[in-house]
């Protein structure tokens, strides 16, 4: 590449770049504006030998002044969804739902002087059916997790007690899957009660302690089968209210153990209930 002169002279790429860095000589006649020609643009060879520059010229676009629209939406929380997936194994409210009742809830809602005793009322250990019944109460079969005693215990509605569960408590989902079962007070809901499974366990639980030595003349010991004879000898078939065992254990007869079965309980219930099915033994 070579580039011509007005002058005639030819300058070859080595020149050619000394120009362009500015190092051509001021007394050449035009060298100093053949170099700013270079640097700023092109130059063009006209018809009458006489360099002819021409400009380059960049146009900035304006400036945008106006910041762009925000098409994000907000941030939001998402909605927290509770999964307590449903079981298969039966929920009842004895004992399950009693026992979470009792942990929980009896210290305020048995309290005569607190104020949640009249707008939710329990008894000490919540084995009546008045107990059962408040509690059904605050229960919706329709809404399982929207029922006022879930929401009240985990805090969701305002509870004077605050939040005493949380839902991945074991607590929480024996009480949610008791009312997606449709609030079944026991196992012993459907079908006659048997001594064998229903009764004999209560014995075993609650009067072996004392009567395991015979006392009062009434024994209850290891032998299913001298249980189930003890206590036929203790009800009454035709009246099972007035049955000795229940008279014992519901303050109408003196019973050094206590009355621990008063009217309403599961335990009075349950026993009642033997004797309304014919005191059967076993299937």
């Amino acid at each position: 590449m070579r580039l011509t002169l007005a002058s005639g002279a030819v300058l070859f790429p080595l020149a050619l770049g000394l120009v362009a860095m500015g190092c051509g000589s001021s007394s050449g006649g035009g060298g100093g504006s053949t170099a700013a020609a270079v640097s700023s643009g092109t130059t063009t060879p006209t018809t009458s030998g006489t360099a002819q520059t021409t400009t380059a010229t960049t146009t900035a676009p304006p400036a945008n002044t106006t910041p762009p629209a925000n098409t994000t939406p907000p941030a939001t929380t998402p909605t927290q969804t509770v999964n307590v997936p449903p079981t298969a194994e039966p929920r009842y409210y004895n004992p399950q739902v009693r026992q979470v009742l009792y942990t929980y809830c009896t210290s305020c809602h048995s309290d005569v002087n607190n104020a949640a005793f009249s707008a939710y009322e329990l008894n000490g250990f919540p084995t009546d059916d008045m107990s059962f019944q408040n509690t059904v109460m605050k229960c919706d079969p329709n809404d399982p997790e929207g029922s006022l005693l879930l929401q009240k215990a985990t805090g969701a509605v305002t509870h004077g007690g605050g939040a005493v569960l949380q839902t991945s408590d074991p607590g929480y989902e024996w009480l949610l899957n008791w009312i997606r079962q449709g609030m079944v007070k026991d196992q012993f809901s459907a079908g006659p009660r048997l001594f064998v499974q229903h009764v004999n366990p209560l014995l075993a639980a609650q009067c072996f302690g004392c009567h395991s030595g015979g006392a009062g003349g009434y024994t209850v010991g290891n032998d299913v089968n001298v249980n189930y004879q003890e206590l036929l000898s203790v009800t009454d078939a035709a009246n099972p209210a007035n049955s000795e065992i229940l008279r014992k254990n519901d303050g109408t007869l003196g019973h050094a153990g206590g009355s621990g079965w008063r009217v309403g309980t599961a335990e009075y219930d349950l026993i009642t209930q033997w004797i309304q099915d014919g005191r059967l033994f076993n299937r």
